[in-house]
């Protein structure tokens, strides 16, 4: 499993990290987006950071 982290810089998100982590690694108040080993993570990072930046109207 993977988890995608995403940071906002200069008022654009954008992906700031990939971890590799086992299910009981998440914790109730994790933020993280958590993903199979299998997706497709560019094209992932790109919907999500699309959805973010427009959605905060940047």
């Amino acid at each position: 499993m993977n988890a995608l982290t995403f940071q906002e810089h200069d008022g654009k998100w954008a992906l700031a990290g990939v971890q590799e982590i086992s299910p009981t690694d998440i914790g109730p108040d994790d933020t993280r987006i958590f993903v199979t080993r299998e997706a497709h993570i560019d094209w992932l990072a790109e919907a999500v950071e699309a959805y973010l930046n427009r959605e905060t109207g940047r």
